[in-house]
């Protein structure tokens, strides 16, 4: 996806964002316009911090995790490749 015209941000705002930010803004507009396809392609690109798994994980559990498809690297690099099981 990219900026379009119903976005909440400027295309300035857009445009100065990181790029997992875009990715982001791509994936709640995407919720807004009820793509839950590209949604879910979207949530797979993001490199989500390693707390906000580890959070996740102990709310909703791993089976959770694997099911969303969600990249974990950021989180193996911090608490260890078996993070998931511990």
């Amino acid at each position: 996806m990219a900026w379009t015209e119903d976005s909440y941000l400027t295309r300035e705002e857009y445009d100065r964002l990181a790029p997992d930010d875009r990715t982001l803004h791509d994936l709640i507009m995407a919720a807004r316009k009820n793509d839950w396809e590209k949604g879910d392609e979207l949530l797979k690109q993001v490199d989500f911090p390693p707390e906000a798994l580890m959070a996740l994980r102990r709310v909703k559990g791993a089976d959770y995790i694997r099911d969303l498809g969600v990249r974990t690297q950021t989180a193996e690099t911090k608490y260890g490749r078996n993070w998931l099981e511990a």
